[in-house]
């Protein structure tokens, strides 16, 4: 049972949810919900690992998790599956993924296979930053995302290509695999456009926890004050994650519309269901 493709699901359901209620198909999206909870209950049940704090596949076959460390750990961040708790267990074990140009698949060589190693793949390179910046580990984000980026840029000026893996601990192609490498992968360049897009400083740091934290579960909404936006909605929006905004609406739409309209949208095309539309398909998109 592949912990990815169940976070995957599990996303799927959160987002159809949402869709039947802008349709206004309560039970639907009651029910979807329901799909949602019970899978992130069997996922916490199988796939995680409260002594090593990371993300497992489960081998339902033996009965067991299987002992292979790998990035497919950060998609329950990702997703949002992933309790808080859960995914500062997971943040902490940064330094077993880690490399001088971004996260290897696995923390060690498993196999001859190309998942595996010291492969640097840019969707699972992607969705880590993005799970991390779902939580909150903005520097952790921002430097992972420049090694990503600076790699890729090094490579593509060397070769005058992008290519489908990288090799993460060398800053190279030389890369383990099955067949001869593609060139000009469309997954490299559209991770490349977002990761790209994401603009991640010192100074805007704390805008950016700031905003995510009005809609973090447990968030204590009698304290709720204005905070300062940054300029950048596409980040914005990112990191928000699903039903944040929407939620921050419900519960303050005045100081909502004001902060959507520091990040150049106009008063009244903010609503909840501008919102809830835009974090769907933000989400189905990323």
């Amino acid at each position: 049972l592949p912990v990815d493709l169940n976070s995957y699901l599990f996303k799927y359901e959160k987002d159809i949810a949402a869709l039947a209620r802008i349709l206004g198909q309560e039970e639907e999206a009651v029910d979807w919900e329901e799909r949602a909870h019970k899978r992130r209950e069997l996922v916490t049940s199988y796939c995680w690992d409260e002594e090593t704090g990371l993300f497992y596949d489960y081998d339902f076959v033996n009965r067991e998790r299987r002992p292979i460390r790998s990035l497919a750990t950060f998609t329950p961040l990702y997703t949002g599956l992933a309790t808080g708790e859960q995914a500062k267990r997971v943040r902490e074990n940064l330094p077993l993924f880690e490399r001088d140009y971004g996260l290897a698949t696995c923390a060690q060589v498993y196999s001859e296979k190309q998942w595996d190693g010291d492969n640097g793949w840019p969707n699972l390179n992607a969705e880590a930053i993005g799970g991390l910046l779902h939580y909150g580990y903005f520097e952790d984000a921002s430097r992972l995302r420049e090694k990503w980026l600076g790699m890729v840029l090094k490579v593509f000026n060397q070769t005058g290509r992008l290519w489908e893996k990288y090799n993460v601990a060398k800053g190279n192609i030389e890369v383990q695999g099955r067949y001869k490498m593609p060139e000009m992968a469309g997954w490299t360049a559209g991770t490349w456009v977002v990761l790209n897009n994401m603009v991640i400083s010192d100074r805007n740091l704390k805008n950016y926890g700031r905003w995510y934290n009005w809609a973090e579960p447990g968030f204590d909404w009698s304290s709720f004050k204005e905070s300062p936006v940054s300029p950048n909605k596409n980040l914005k929006l990112y990191i928000g994650g699903a039903g944040d905004s929407s939620e921050a609406y419900r519960r303050h739409p005045s100081r909502m519309v004001k902060v959507w309209e520091g990040m150049g949208y106009a008063p009244e095309a903010v609503s909840y269901t501008h919102l809830r539309a835009h974090e769907t398909s933000l989400h189905l998109v990323c």
